[in-house]
């Protein structure tokens, strides 16, 4: 009997029992893509439960905004809120910590089998390494699996703590978006009329761009030498979610991920830089920002743009990607803010007005409700007036000028 307990026993070298081994190497694969699966299915109850609790959220929000009734709206997110917290929330828990436990022990069995190939022949080794690494990428598969599942969790819990005015203030009407779409275009072909240093030679470019723009994309390209090859590109790509009733809510999700692979699929010029820039009104699902966060590529940067919540999400251990991120970064909210401050503080003085409602003001300066509503609060928090919302019966959000 061996005497160290933890030592691990070592595979034998005839043919037969490799053979087992490698059979029992099939098994546990077989498992892993069992557990894998089963994953799978609990994930897509979970987002249909979501997108669910979204609709019903945000059809509220828009059928207020339409003036109409939202009675059947109210009684729907009613009913789902008790479904999940009295019994879904309680039973996707469970299921997920035995998931993670299934899982867990597979991982184990894994790093043993890997313990146990010290000291195999090469020629056996060879023959086991092909099912490990199927193993390993599975179970890889399996934990970023449990990641969306929490982050769709998380989803539900943030959707339904949402209020009212919260959720009103996040659905964007077409109009609203065609305004994000066509400032931020904008400010990048400000930008790009500079010049700019290549992050992959180094080499500086000075104007010369080659720009193509329609159907919510813009490409620009700087080409070098007598074959006039790519030395730089950058592609935008704008891409809103489905409308309802003329009104957009909802974040992109992994449906985008096959414009990016499809992207760094492309053939490109030896030592060209590309950029990858998708720009969504409304943002991105948190599968799609964790992948996007993780990509790198020796030639391509990819960026996500959230135009409504001002923010880019990308690489940032990636030195090239890092450095060129400022060319598409969005307007920050606080200059939006700072311009719209400075618009109602002009009109209150030169035309005495008192107070502004939300809505009107949406309309009369055609900015985004968002960049209202925070101007509003910025105002409030330096002193400049009060806040009136409709719990105290107005019929919007308004600006009281001076305070009550």
């Amino acid at each position: 009997m061996d005497s160290n307990p933890n030592s691990r026993k070592k595979f034998f070298r005839g043919e037969g029992e490799i053979g087992d081994v490698i059979s029992q190497a099939k098994n546990l694969l077989a498992e892993s893509e069992g557990l894998s699966l089963d994953l799978q299915k609990l994930s897509e109850t979970t987002v249909e439960f979501a997108t669910l609790v979204e609709e019903a959220k945000y059809k509220i929000g828009i059928r207020e905004r339409l003036g109409q009734n939202v009675d059947a709206f109210k009684k729907k997110i009613g009913d789902l809120t008790a479904t999940w917290k009295e019994t879904r929330k309680a039973e996707l828990t469970k299921k997920e910590a035995e998931i993670l436990e299934r899982a867990d022990a597979l991982e184990r069995e894994r790093a043993d089998f890997e313990g146990r190939m010290e000291g195999v022949e090469e020629e056996q080794r060879q023959k086991l390494s092909s099912e490990l690494e199927s193993l390993r990428v599975v179970q890889e598969q399996v934990q970023s699996e449990l990641g969306e599942l929490s982050a769709t969790k998380a989803t539900i819990e943030d959707i339904l703590s949402e209020s009212e005015d919260e959720v009103r203030d996040k659905t964007l009407s077409v109009e609203e978006v065609e305004f994000l779409k066509v400032n931020y275009f904008n400010l990048v072909h400000s930008r790009i009329k500079q010049g700019l240093k290549s992050p992959i030679t180094g080499e500086h470019h000075y104007g010369n761009w080659e720009m193509k723009e329609g159907d919510g994309r813009l490409s620009a390209t700087i080409k070098t030498g007598v074959k006039r090859r790519v030395a730089i590109r950058f592609d935008l790509r704008f891409i809103p979610s489905e409308d309802v009733d003329g009104f957009i809510y909802k974040k992109i999700g992994l449906d985008s991920l096959e414009e990016i692979t499809g992207y760094l699929a492309d053939k490109k010029d030896k030592d060209a830089y590309h950029a990858l820039i998708l720009v969504s009104p409304t943002g991105w699902t948190n599968g799609v920002s964790q992948r996007a966060a993780a990509l790198f590529d020796n030639q391509t940067s990819v960026y996500l743009v959230d135009l409504m919540g001002r923010t880019i999400t990308f690489n940032n251990g990636d030195k090239k990607t890092a450095e060129m991120q400022e060319w598409f970064s969005p307007v920050s909210l606080e200059e939006e803010v700072n311009e719209v401050k400075a618009r109602l503080q002009k009109e209150a003085a030169e035309e005495r007005t008192s107070q502004f409602r939300a809505d009107k003001v949406v309309s009369q300066y055609g900015v985004p409700r968002k960049i209202v509503v925070a101007t509003f609060k910025a105002m409030e928090k330096e002193g400049s007036g009060s806040i009136i919302d409709r719990s105290e019966g107005a019929k919007d959000l308004i600006f009281l000028v001076g305070g009550e």
